[in-house]
């Protein structure tokens, strides 16, 4: 499968301060950078909030996130990620309200 690259910026939810990298997409995303390897599985990756052209990416358990703004690569990474936009509480708030209708 043909990789794509972009150029991003790195955050790793400790400090406020980018660190530049570049993003390899082929079977996984692979985040590399002075200091920084991530290599995410692209089931597991979900699109966190961000005004276009921004697309601000991130794995549930991880609090590093990851800035690229570039329109092929989100393209890309749109058709081989389905779920992208898939909200990860969404179940947790289908069964939420379930429960509190029943308790009501």
């Amino acid at each position: 499968m043909p990789s794509s690259t972009a150029s991003g910026r790195w955050f790793d939810g400790r400090s406020a301060a980018p660190h530049d990298v570049t993003l390899r997409l082929g079977d996984r995303l692979e985040i590399t950078g002075p200091g920084v390897h991530r290599d995410w599985n692209l089931d597991d990756l979900r699109a966190r909030e961000a005004q276009a052209p921004l697309l601000r990416l991130g794995i549930a358990g991880d609090p590093g996130q990851v800035e690229v703004v570039d329109a092929t690569f989100a393209a890309i990474l749109a058709i081989r990620c389905p779920d992208l936009r898939k909200r990860a509480d969404t179940a947790g708030g289908t069964w939420r309200l379930v429960v509190g209708s029943l308790a009501a």
